[in-house]
């Protein structure tokens, strides 16, 4: 087989020299290197007149252009490959040339000198070729079978003791990146008790390692699953050893983080001291490459490393926690490494930083199979010192010891989930004290018998808070007690989910339920003698409390912002109340009646020698409720907007009313009003209503009724926009309805009196609180046919009606009409002047006409004349 011949093949060239340009002829341009260094230029490309089946060859004739380059150029305002020149410096090699762009050409290199490997270092070309490769480092070895290379990479650390790192380290030796396993760091420093381990940490310069690495420790046993091979007559792992441990040959216990076995079937005493009895079971060495068969169990765990002392500074296990050794004061206090339970799965998430250490490794009864006794995530922080003692009743779980603590515990009991700062606690706890958080204090708690759970004190370290004498049937629990506390709280019974913030405590002496209660920023409170009364579930808010022998229920009660309760001798209900705002309930004295379903926003009930009820009322924004000296009355059903009730001597009921942005004021009532409906109203009541006189059964919107020394029934009255003041009227008034365009209460007008009517100037006067209030006036001493062209005080909400009431008598209603002029307080009427309106009182009928305010004049609207 062979190609197909072509007619004409393809066109090709010898250049040599630096001196030369492609012809529009030319396919193939072949360079000759043998005497020097060979350059072209590219011709240039017609603007959108170029196709991509251009092609050019160039290839060095010669096999010498690694020595004499090939330089291939663009014309000016030209590029090959985004560049203004390219190169062929590779013996054998050629370009194709192609046109890519209107001003770019594209140039594809080739070799001819078969494949060779091309040598990078991080992406950078070492040389383009190379004829052979060398591997260095002691860490790699290449061996070769035949054609194959074998590479084999060592382990990726170098293997010191701390002298040769130190002697590295001086002498600038270290290699970057490079790990490095120290055989002999130094964990323990107890003096007698001092541990080296192996840790691996990396370089980061020639003369410097990093801080963090890894260190290969091995722990106690203290799950029990560990090998013991290597023990002879091996029996059991029991654990921490205990003084009153009963054991056999071959048992294991651990003690101090290590491990012994006995030997005698004895206890003698501790496995330290008592070696007669015990057989210390060293750990392993070169941990990193052996595996014990004396029961540790080797764990790898993040370590920080001071190269420049030997020293390990910092441990975290896989059981999360992180434990700082206390290297400055550790030889005053204890070790923290030493002291720590490492290895322990019951001992977890605990952090112990700066100066602090937390002493539990011996305790007791820390196998996983001990079903007493959890010591678990714990954290302690900056100087913090924790000694447990006698752990054996239950559980130490989850506590966070921050700051400059002691904490000493005689524990027999819970004592779990708390978090404390900066404190200095002692307890003797016996029962029940758990998830507590603790703040910045010196906090005691002793003889604590019972349940006393899920407190938090976020205290004042200079106002230490004691609580003690909680005994066997004391329930505590729930409560939060913030900043600045100080006193004894003596429980007995129920005190539950109360929080306090900022308040100092004093002398809660609980016999009973004080129940949910949540006070804010209080200045101080104190409850007293509350032995069989009920305070619960009462909200305050920068509140003050004081509460002395209450023998009845104060319940479910909401007071906030700048409210107090304080009660004194209170033997009745105060019950669901809600005051907000500027609130507070007071009752200082005697209060036997029942006070209960009111709620006052911005309120104050305020009480003194009260026995009698004041009853669901619902009291809003500026409201108030003060009952001083009222006596066997009943105030009730009351609602008021914006609103206050003020009594003095009340001695009969007021109530049903509601009121919207309304006042009561009432001084020495004697008679019932109730039943009554004020809007915007105010009710006004000063000195007595005599005995039997009743104001009831009323609707008044936007009324103002001041009621001074009534002597008569005012009852079964709808009025709107109303006013009523009581002291000039004489007469009855019955019922009506008062409001825009309808005004219905009549009243009547002595026409005899010169303060009404005056003939002479024909005015007829209207008393100002009469026209804001009647809407119909009965006349009476009429005269005969007297003229009224003027009238003053006339309501502005609607048509007056005037009835003529003397028999025989007429009114004469003057107008004008047709006048361009006509002067304030004028009657106008649109008929024929000169109009006049007659009314005339008769037997059997009465004529009546309606007149209505028009801005400054008055206008008839309607005449009702009997024929």
């Amino acid at each position: 087989m062979i190609l197909n011949s072509t007619k004409y093949k393809n066109p090709q060239r010898t250049i040599s020299g630096l001196l030369n340009a492609v012809s529009n002829a030319d396919t193939i341009i072949l360079c000759d290197t043998s005497l020097g260094a060979v350059a072209i230029e590219l011709l240039e490309i017609p603007f959108d007149q170029w196709s991509t089946t251009y092609k050019v060859y160039i290839v060095d004739l010669s096999n010498n252009a690694g020595t004499n380059n090939i330089t291939i150029t663009a014309p000016i305002g030209f590029t090959i490959n985004n560049q203004s020149s390219l190169v062929i410096n590779t013996n054998g090699g050629y370009v194709t040339i192609s046109v890519s762009s209107n001003t770019g050409y594209l140039g594809l290199s080739g070799s001819g000198s078969g494949n060779p490997i091309s040598i990078a270092n991080e992406g950078v070309q070492i040389t383009p070729a190379v004829a052979s490769m060398n591997f260095v480092g002691s860490l790699v070895n290449a061996t070769a079978v035949g054609n194959a290379t074998t590479i084999t990479i060592n382990p990726n650390f170098i293997v010191v003791n701390y002298t040769q790192l130190q002697t590295l380290i001086s002498t600038n030796a270290l290699i970057p990146a490079q790990q490095y396993l120290i055989s002999n760091a130094q964990f323990i420093n107890t003096v007698g008790k001092q541990e080296f381990v192996p840790i691996v940490i990396e370089a980061v310069s020639t003369n410097e390692l990093q801080i963090s690495g890894a260190g290969f420790f091995q722990n106690a046993d203290y799950q029990g699953v560990g090998n013991y091979s290597g023990v002879p007559s091996y029996v059991a792992n029991k654990g921490t050893w205990e003084s009153g441990g009963i054991y056999v040959v071959g048992d294991v216990v651990i003690y101090n983080n290590l491990q012994y076995v006995n030997i005698t079937g004895l206890n003698g005493g501790d496995p330290e001291v008592a070696t007669t009895d015990w057989t210390f079971l060293p750990k392993a060495t070169q941990s990193w490459i052996n595996t014990s068969t004396r029961g540790y169990i080797t764990e790898i765990d993040i370590i920080k490393y001071d190269s420049s002392t030997n020293k390990i500074t910092y441990r975290e296990d896989i059981r999360f926690n992180r434990i700082d050794n206390n290297l400055q004061f550790y030889s005053v206090f204890k070790e923290a490494f030493y002291v720590f339970q490492w290895g322990n799965n019951r001992v977890a998430r605990n952090t112990v930083q700066n100066e602090s250490y937390f002493d539990c490794i011996n305790n007791a009864r820390v196998l996983a199979s001990a079903s007493l006794t959890t010591i678990y995530g714990n954290s302690l922080l900056n100087f913090a010192l924790l000694t447990l003692i006698n752990n054996l009743g239950g559980a130490f779980d989850n506590n966070n010891i921050l700051g400059a603590s002691t904490i000493d515990i005689i524990n027999s009991g819970s004592f779990g989930n708390n978090l404390l700062y900066f404190s200095t606690l002692d307890i003797n706890n016996a029962g029940d004290l758990k998830r507590n958080t603790f703040f910045s204090s010196n906090i005691i708690i002793s003889a604590n018998d019972y349940q006393f759970i899920n407190n938090e004190f976020n205290t004042n370290a200079n106002f230490p808070i004691t609580i003690s004498n909680n005994t066997v049937l004391s329930n505590f629990q729930n409560n939060t007690f913030k900043n600045d506390i100080s006193g004894t709280i003596s429980n007995d019974l129920d005190f539950t989910n109360n929080s306090f913030d900022n308040v100092p405590i004093v002398n809660i002496q609980n016999q009973n339920i004080i129940s949910k209660n949540v006070f804010v920023n209080c200045a101080s409170f104190d409850i007293g003698n509350f032995a069989t009364g009920t305070f619960q579930e009462n909200i305050s808010e920068t509140s003050i409390i004081q509460i002395t022998q209450n023998d009845g229920d104060i319940l479910t009660n909401i007071i906030s912002q700048y409210s107090n309760l304080d009660v004194v001798i209170n033997t009745a209900l105060i019950e669901g109340n809600v005051l907000n705002g500027k609130s507070a309930i007071t009752i200082s004295g005697t209060n036997t009646g029942t006070i209960n379903y009111n709620q006052l926003l911005s309120s104050r009930i305020t009480l003194a020698t009260n026995n009698g009820s004041v009853n669901g009322n619902s009291l809003i924004s500026g409201s108030q409720i003060q009952c001083t000296n009222v006596i066997n009355g009943h105030i009730e059903n009351n609602e008021l907007s914006n609103s206050t009730i003020l009594f003095d001597e009340q001695t009969n009921s007021i109530q049903h009313n509601i009121l919207n942005n309304a006042t009561i004021s009432a001084t020495k009532i004697e008679s019932t009003i109730q039943f009554n409906n004020f809007s915007a109203s105010t009710l006004s009541v000063a000195n007595k209503i005599s005995s039997g006189s009743d104001v009831k059964n009323n609707l008044w919107w936007d009324t103002t009724v001041s009621l001074f020394d009534l002597n008569y029934k005012l009852e079964n009255t709808y009025c709107v926009k109303a006013q009523l003041i009581v002291p000039d009227l004489i007469q009855d008034i019955e019922g009506g309805i008062f409001q825009r365009n309808v005004g219905t209460i009549a009243y009547t007008l002595d026409l005899s009196s010169k303060t009404i009517y005056d003939s002479a100037t024909k005015i007829l006067t209207i008393p100002p609180a009469y026209g804001a209030f009647f809407g119909e006036y009965s006349l009476i001493n009429l005269g005969v046919l007297n003229p009224i062209a003027f009238i003053t005080g006339l309501n502005s909400q609607f048509a007056t009606k005037f009835v003529a009431k003397t028999i025989g008598q007429s009114l004469d209603f003057q107008t004008l009409n047709g006048v361009a002029i006509a002067g304030i307080t004028e009657i106008v009427s649109n008929q024929p002047a000169p109009a006049s309106f007659v009314v005339t009182a008769r037997v059997n009928g009465e004529d009546s006409i309606y007149i209505r305010p028009l801005g400054n004049l008055n206008g008839i609207e309607q005449y009702y004349k009997y024929q």
